[in-house]
């Protein structure tokens, strides 16, 4: 049986910073993902509107989100993977945004929705996409559970965080700018990531 990698070796020079930094970009995005599809119906319905409707909104925005995954594929292989995924994480950031100060008007809720759906979807692939580039072969199964691990905890944790600001009377437009604010921070930080695949040697020495 192979032996596993153990985790240390992406905490190894020169991989511990790389490590970190996908690390943020991943949870930052995260946030603002779990927040989006978390509250998306309850804002819908608490602006007056039926169940049904707000169900619809959020069926709306997974719908795009779909179209938006398999976009970033064919924009990327022209347009370069971390230039496509950087607008898509911009996208979020400003559809989640937008989609806490539509009020009372469905249409504008729907757009709104759809657009970060798209966006959404888009940035996930991405960012998904750019972890498995992030690190070298005989690093890249431990490396990319641990990022997506951490990220998990940010999915837990944006449901919370935001229900804590709603409790506290901030109200929708206020949490979603925080909470869209997540994936435009995610998007700068990617913006000084570097794609290059490492050299494995020294993380992988002695294995």
């Amino acid at each position: 049986r192979a032996p596993g990698v153990p985790l240390k070796h992406i905490f190894a020079r020169p991989m511990m910073w790389r490590t970190l930094h996908i690390t943020l970009i991943n949870f930052l995005f995260v946030v603002a993902v779990y927040y989006f599809l978390s509250w998306v119906p309850t804002i819908v319905a608490g602006a007056g509107f039926s169940t049904q409707v707000a169900t619809s909104v959020s069926v709306l925005a997974n719908l795009t989100g779909v179209a938006g995954g398999i976009l970033l594929g064919w924009f990327a292989s022209r347009l370069g993977l971390r230039r496509v995924t950087f607008a898509a994480l911009v996208g979020m950031g400003i559809g989640t945004a937008l989609f806490g100060g539509a009020g009372v008007d469905l249409t504008l809720l729907q757009i709104t929705a759809a657009f970060a759906g798209f966006c959404l979807f888009a940035g996930i692939v991405g960012i998904y996409a750019i972890i498995t580039q992030s690190f070298p072969a005989g690093l890249r199964a431990t490396g990319t559970g641990f990022v997506i691990g951490v990220g998990r905890g940010g999915s837990a944790l944006s449901p919370i965080v935001a229900g804590i600001f709603f409790a506290a009377g901030v109200g929708n437009q206020g949490v979603s700018l925080v909470m869209g604010g997540c994936a435009i921070l995610a998007a700068i930080a990617l913006l000084f990531f570097r794609l290059q695949e490492p050299s494995p040697e020294p993380a992988t020495k002695g294995l």
